[in-house]
């Protein structure tokens, strides 16, 4: 065997590794798209239907939903090279998956939560599950972005369906922008589910942070490394505002923010409250 067969095969088995258990088992989480009906939101950017997949627990009082990551988009140009993606249509999502991490029904792997019903949230609307945007149009380059109109709407599904509504325990998890979701998402589920305790455990979800004292003003994010490799402060949507530009709501996630959150900014500070930085202080859940 060669030297290089010898590091591909080396490769191979740490990717391999890397993909954890999962990868050994056969999938446990079958795909439920939202009904064509379904009004408001339920759809994908591209307009195909959003959805989630699921597997019953066997204690019907424990739920973890776990919310997809993936980036985002705020331009033309950004959402035109993600719209034909797995996080822009459900066009090419498979129908089934395995479950993992607090999703998992393995107990040795996760004690806490393998009873639990175990719901993944798929994400195809570029918002960070945060979009009221469900009327698409030329300000919205013809897309949807109605992320957080597709949580309530599974929820509803979920308590129509699942029992959710009877549940006690709820945990609600996600990962990078599926984490900003659950981070801005949680005190909505929480006041839907009035009789269950509900938490929120996100993972890298702390965008954006904030600029240091020696940067950009306050409630600004930091510089970016091209302005900050030449030695200027400076990013395109803090000199966009210094421009005279108007930010404008193209997802519509104001409808979705902390009214206690946007009425400590000025109207034309509203987009501070789409940064965990800014936002988190006025979450009432608690968070892990």
């Amino acid at each position: 065997m060669t030297k290089m067969n010898i590091a591909l095969t080396l490769l191979s088995a740490i990717a391999y590794l890397a993909r954890g258990a999962d990868s050994a088992r056969d999938p446990d989480m079958s795909l439920v798209n939202l009904p064509e009906s379904t009004s408001p939101g339920g759809r994908c950017m591209d307009g195909t239907m959003a959805g989630y997949y699921i597997r019953d627990g066997t204690n019907p009082s424990l739920f973890v939903i776990h919310l997809k990551g993936g980036g985002g988009c705020s331009t033309q140009e950004d959402c035109d090279s993600r719209v034909n993606s797995t996080v822009g249509t459900s066009r090419d999502w498979k129908v089934d998956k395995v479950g993992g991490g607090f999703l998992s029904q393995d107990c040795d792997e996760n004690p806490d939560f393998c009873e639990a019903t175990a719901v993944h949230v798929m994400y195809c609307t570029s918002d960070g599950h945060r979009g009221t945007n469900d009327q698409p149009s030329e300000l919205s380059w013809g897309y949807y972005f109605d992320g957080h109109l597709n949580f309530v709407a599974i929820i509803e599904k979920l308590i129509a369906e699942k029992g959710l509504g009877d549940a006690t325990n709820v945990l609600l998890t996600g990962g990078s922008a599926g984490a900003v979701g659950a981070l801005f998402n949680v005190d909505w589920l929480a006041g839907r589910l009035s009789n269950a305790t509900v938490k929120t455990a996100p993972s890298a979800g702390w965008y954006s942070p904030n600029a240091l004292d020696d940067d950009l003003p306050v409630p600004h994010n930091p510089s970016d490394f091209d302005h900050f490799s030449r030695g200027e402060n400076g990013n395109p949507f803090y000199n966009s505002i210094q421009a005279g530009v108007v930010p404008v709501d193209v997802w519509k996630a104001k409808n979705s923010m902390s009214p206690d959150c946007l009425a400590a900014y000025s109207d034309d500070e509203w987009w501070s409250c789409l940064s965990a930085r800014w936002a988190y202080k006025y979450i009432k859940s608690p968070i892990y």
